[in-house]
């Protein structure tokens, strides 16, 4: 009760041990360019953002998660093993193997495949190759974490294949 009243008072959040809500980091918010505070209409956006892309991205991931545990019995066992092993009070750093089957998971089934967002000033991309390309301001990139995530150069020749083990070596 002490540390809310601290905290309603606008004491020290770090100092009571909790960290700003979503919401209070927005209000805090400033834009990087004119150090404004950013306007509610934003505030809104992200909050509805978060709150309704938060549950279908989660939902997404694990219907993904149990289908795959279905497909892979091998890796579902090593997953369940690991978390009877560790038991109920572990901390979710200490599930290596849960982790790299969740993380397996959303590199191949991830909840957006792809995203859009429109370049705010002229950014110049340039590819390990070297090569270079300039997008001006008001361009619309479309990234497609798909193709990223199953690209052989990036993932090995068996990069469409579901195989966790790959994040334990990371």
């Amino acid at each position: 009760a002490a540390a809310t009243a601290a905290a309603a008072d606008g004491a020290d959040d770090a100092e009571h041990g909790r960290q700003p809500a979503m919401l209070e980091q927005l209000l805090a918010a400033r834009d990087p360019d004119t150090g404004e505070a950013i306007d509610d209409e934003l505030i809104i956006s992200e909050a509805l953002t978060f709150l309704l892309a938060g549950q279908i991205t989660t939902a997404t991931t694990l219907t993904w998660a149990l289908h795959l545990a279905t497909r892979h019995a091998e890796q579902y066992a090593a997953v369940r093993a690991e978390a009877l092993a560790l038991g109920a009070a572990a901390d979710s750093t200490q599930l290596r193997v849960a982790r790299a089957f969740i993380s397996e998971t959303l590199r191949l089934r991830g909840a957006a495949p792809f995203i859009s967002r429109m370049t705010t000033k002229r950014v110049t991309l340039t590819t390990a190759s070297g090569a270079s390309c300039t997008l001006p301001a008001g361009t619309t990139v479309v990234p497609c974490f798909d193709a990223v995530h199953r690209d052989p150069a990036l993932w090995g020749a068996d990069a469409h294949r579901f195989r966790p083990a790959r994040w334990l070596a990371a």
